[in-house]
């Protein structure tokens, strides 16, 4: 499903005078809108949602030699896959493992940040939750397999930074706590965090504006602290899921290629898909219920009903635009 321009070799091939490049990465990039881009009539208004990794944390990745090989829209030395043993398996993301083995081998990794090959991005909402699940279970297996820790040739700076990949694959737990946090209180009355307004205020602010400024500064083109969240939001309840069978269970799944090409003109609503958003958002209507019940009768704390409030608030935004993007 990807499809290179005529000048790919000549951009690439010459990189591996230096006999310790192992392999050139070039991105994924797609010709056609993603599932959020098309879903929510937004094509022209946000990027694709890989360009953030394909063309930023790529590029960032490259100055520590720990460029991720992304499966396609690469050029290998064959002698260097031999030192490794060949493409190895056991996984169902081996294009991962065959990246960070042959940097642990110690040859060079380089990614050439220029579109070089266009493809298909996945279509439908459902897809792409099934591709981000196959990611996640694959890399935490890559992890499992050969260990982050102990893995021969890997420096410190490569070591953190397929950590760093590996915890990524754990927001959805993290999400879901997250969303869960105020319902608890408005539905249940019980204390989640034991502060006052004021105190949240001091460790929330500067943690905020932080991360405002970090995007603002390195990848204000490709995303946004408003989208992250709704990125994170639309797959937390599959990924967190996924993420944790796949941690403590280990579950074997068969490998399935992602649909592409897909051609229809019906309108249709993946309810299978939607119905934990629907629940999420039923509940949060259900929290903001007994808030305005508790402040009518003067029997809440106002100022953690106002905080619970605005958390949940800005939780369902996400969680209302994860349901439309359902609609296919």
């Amino acid at each position: 499903d990807m499809a290179p321009k005529s000048s790919f070799l000549q951009k690439t091939i010459g990189q591996f005078v230096d006999s310790k490049v192992g392999f050139v990465q070039t991105p994924q990039v797609f010709y056609n809108p993603d599932p959020f881009q098309f879903n929510l009539h937004l094509n022209q208004r946000i990027p694709n949602e890989q360009d953030l990794f394909m063309l930023e944390i790529q590029a960032a990745r490259a100055r520590f030699n720990a460029v991720m090989h992304v499966g396609t829209n690469a050029v290998f030395r064959r002698k260097a896959l031999e030192d490794i043993g060949g493409v190895p398996t056991g996984t169902i993301t081996e294009d991962m493992a065959t990246g960070m083995l042959l940097e642990a081998k110690g040859y060079k990794a380089v990614f050439i940040n220029e579109v070089l090959c266009t493809g298909l991005s996945v279509e439908s909402f459902n897809d792409l939750i099934r591709q981000r699940e196959r990611w996640c279970r694959g890399n935490i297996q890559v992890v499992k397999k050969w260990n982050l820790l102990t893995v021969k040739g890997l420096s410190l700076a490569q070591r953190l930074i397929y950590t760093d990949g590996l915890v990524y694959w754990f927001f959805g737990v993290q999400k879901i706590i997250y969303i869960l946090c105020p319902l608890i209180y408005l539905i249940f009355g019980t204390v989640i965090l034991q502060a006052s307004p004021y105190n949240l205020l001091l460790f929330w602010l500067p943690s905020y504006l932080a991360s405002f400024l970090s995007y603002r500064v390195l990848v204000a083109n490709n995303r946004s602290l408003m989208w992250r969240h709704i990125y994170e939001v639309a797959m937390a309840p599959y990924l967190a899921m996924a993420a944790l069978v796949e941690a403590i269970f280990a579950r074997p799944i068969p490998f399935r290629v992602t649909p592409k090409g897909i051609n229809t003109d019906r309108t249709t609503f993946s309810l299978r898909t939607a119905w934990p958003f629907i629940f999420l958002l039923a509940a949060t209507l259900l929290g903001w219920g007994f808030a305005l019940k508790e402040m009518m009768l003067g029997a809440g704390n106002v100022g953690s009903l106002a905080v619970n409030v605005a958390w949940s608030l800005y939780n369902a935004f996400a969680i209302a635009i994860s349901i439309l993007v359902c609609v296919e």
